[in-house]
């Protein structure tokens, strides 16, 4: 592992050394170097390493968590073969110790609580309060919902550990999720159906946790893909998700539809840490047949110049063609463009053969950029859906219940029996005819699934399509 000091380009490295015996073991196996938050401490098998004293401590147990910066940093730590837990400050002083319920624990981004889940299986989860660092208090609850399972056997939610609340999110149908709210106090805020996006047929079940609809950081809101069908039989063409919506987490309402907007999250390539959401919640970052765009819930597009930082709305981290973070002005613009490793070049590197990804991401903080590599063997990205061709629209409530395109052409567009030149002309299509679409798209020529009101179905080039709606398009 490198830590990089970016004012005055110094480089620290660490690394481990592997018994000779153990080196042609899969690297899998083989521990990972933690670093907690601050950047103080780092740990690996047991032993912490204070950087700034330069003093290392054999914990006597397991370092569980760690939280904070400054006077508010924290480390928690589970003593050896008990339920007991001890929390240290910075200074490794004991601050407090309790029991906490045996289970798998998240902390929240600030360290103000540790939320604990029994199981994989299991529903139950138990909110510890920090905020009493010498007697936390401890919630629990059951979700009201059940997750289905997916083709893998594994049961599908994600746990967002916000701030001020918890959030989950999980899919209990085909193609419907809930999105329910907890306060600090484990009372339930709210509980809301949401559209878990297009999941027909294998595809569909060979979701993961990482594909589900995203909260944003407040919690107020979330985004769902939204998937439209004129029919429940196969076009013979890829499936893609021609709108992404957001929704009032507390009402369940609609607020925000975006057309021809596909999640990041679910397209082809490899997805950073970090979010997509900007960290005021104004705004998400989609994929668009234009690029990656910000699509901000007032109703206007601007640039996404990389992923969003966690806690500033104008900053993001790139590494597509070469390795930079953006900060923006008010306008769009570029203020400050900081490169960083060599000229022209991204640190991104994926090796598939043998299962190993290099890339880079935000810390806890914008302040932070870490990279690391991972392995892993097997395709990961089977179910994802390439992006909507044609050019996007943000429309605001109300919504209709339809996908509408029009036709934009000089004379008319043919639509054909089957997405190829060779097919058959069943109809040809004026300028300014409306037509109702659905999500199957075809790549080699961009061909759009189409229905004209008399009923006829066939396909239409994209090229000569757009959105049939009164949104906000990118030029305006």
């Amino acid at each position: 592992m490198f830590l990089l000091d970016v004012e005055s380009g110094a480089v620290e490295a660490w690394v481990w050394s592997v018994a000779p015996e153990e080196r042609r073991t899969p690297w899998s196996t083989h521990p990972d170097i933690s670093i907690s938050p601050s950047n103080r401490f780092l740990e690996l098998n047991g032993v912490l390493y204070d950087r700034r004293s330069g003093r290392a401590y054999r914990l006597g147990g397991t370092l569980d968590q760690w939280w904070g910066y400054g006077s508010g940093e924290r480390l928690l730590v589970t003593v050896a073969d008990t339920s007991w837990v001890v929390l240290v400050d910075g200074d490794l002083r004991p601050v407090a110790q309790f029991q906490i319920p045996l289970g798998e624990r998240f902390t929240s981004p600030k360290g103000g609580y540790i939320l604990v889940r029994e199981s994989l299986l299991s529903g139950t989860f138990h909110l510890v309060n920090l905020e009493e660092e010498s007697s936390p208090r401890v919630h629990t609850w059951e979700l009201p919902w059940k997750p289905v399972s997916n083709y893998d056997g594994e049961r599908v939610y994600r746990i967002e550990v916000l701030n001020d609340l918890i959030a989950f999110v999980g899919r209990v149908g085909d193609s419907t999720c809930h999105v329910t709210r907890y306060d600090l106090q484990g009372v339930m805020l709210s509980d809301q159906p949401v559209p878990c996006g297009f999941a027909r047929g294998e595809r569909g079940d060979r979701w993961d946790a990482t594909s589900l609809p995203r909260i944003s950081p407040d919690g107020r809101l979330i985004a769902a893909p939204t998937s439209h069908g004129l029919g429940e039989f196969s076009y013979g063409a890829e499936p893609v998700g021609m709108a992404l919506s957001i929704f009032d987490t507390a009402t369940g309402a609609e607020i925000v539809r975006l057309l021809g907007a596909h999640p990041p999250w679910m397209v082809g390539e490899p997805y950073p840490r970090g979010d997509v959401w900007l960290a005021d919640s104004s705004g998400i970052i989609v994929e668009t047949r234009d690029g990656r765009l910000v699509a901000r819930i007032a109703g206007t597009w601007g640039p996404a110049p990389g992923w969003a930082a966690p806690d500033h709305p104008n900053r993001f981290f790139d590494y597509g063609v070469a390795t930079r973070v953006v900060t923006l002005d008010q306008q769009g613009g570029e203020r400050v463009s900081i490169p960083f490793g060599p000229p022209g070049a991204t640190i991104y590197d994926a090796d598939p053969f043998f299962g190993r990804r290099t890339t880079a991401g935000w810390g806890v903080q914008s302040d932070t950029l870490r990279v690391w590599t991972s392995y892993r063997y097997g395709s990961h990205f089977d179910h994802y859906y390439g992006t909507p061709p044609l050019e996007p629209v943000i429309e605001q409530a109300p919504f209709g219940d339809r996908l509408l395109v029009e036709i934009s052409v000089d004379t008319c567009l043919n639509v054909r029996e089957d997405p190829s030149l060779a097919a058959p002309i069943l109809t040809c299509l004026a300028h300014g005819a409306v037509a109702e679409t659905d999500d199957f798209v075809t790549y080699t020529q961009p061909w759009l699934h189409i229905r004209t009101d008399d009923g006829l179905e066939g396909w239409a080039s994209a090229e000569y399509l757009r959105w049939h709606s009164d949104g906000v398009r990118l030029e305006e």
